[in-house]
């Protein structure tokens, strides 16, 4: 059976099911706004015949159809985590007013076959310019390290904490983000 791990929990799927892990953080609410800016990563599979352009654009057709005025402001390739990437950046209206959100899709092959990785990051619309930096620097800090893999039955292997696990010397640099107070709980 397949095992899903992450810092406080695992546990094994059937085989046959999909992966559609979402994971999700969101800054405090302020006392002048109902929505608080957030950052969300999924992913899902990729159609056989479909590129990573042409998933990045069904998306986008979706989106088009379900969200209340919606407004592309921008699509384009980039990189994330040192992969080829689509960034889509769009607002629409949800129930606490103007948001801005972008999506950042990237190709991945795992076990299971082509996924696509999708970084999503939203904020109220009026505070996308003065948060998009914040975001960037969330995103600058994507990496894609393939852990080995883990034998079905047995302990789960120990999952070092972040303060225990020394930084890759080739790795960039990791930059203080705006705001950001430590990992309190």
């Amino acid at each position: 059976m397949p095992r899903h791990q992450d810092r406080d929990a695992f546990f094994e799927t059937p085989a046959n099911w999909v992966d559609r892990t979402i994971v999700a953080y969101t800054a405090p609410v302020g006392p002048s706004s109902d929505a608080a800016p957030n950052f969300v990563m999924t992913r899902e599979a990729i159609r056989e015949a479909d590129s990573l352009r042409s998933h990045a654009d069904r998306q986008l057709l979706q989106l088009g159809r379900h969200l209340k005025d919606f407004d592309l402001l921008e699509s384009k390739e980039t990189q994330l985590g040192g992969q080829p990437a689509i960034f889509l950046r769009y607002t629409w209206i949800g129930h606490t007013g103007q948001l801005e959100q972008t999506v950042t899709f990237v190709e991945r092959t795992i076990e299971t076959g082509r996924v696509a990785t999708s970084f999503t990051t939203t904020a109220p619309a009026k505070d996308g310019a003065s948060s998009r930096p914040l975001f960037d620097e969330i995103l600058k800090t994507v990496r894609f390290d393939t852990p080995p893999p883990v034998p079905s039955g047995g302990p789960p292997p120990s999952v070092a904490r972040p303060s225990q696990t020394p930084q890759d010397p080739s790795a960039p640099p990791l930059v203080p983000m705006p705001g950001y107070r430590g990992g309190r709980r």
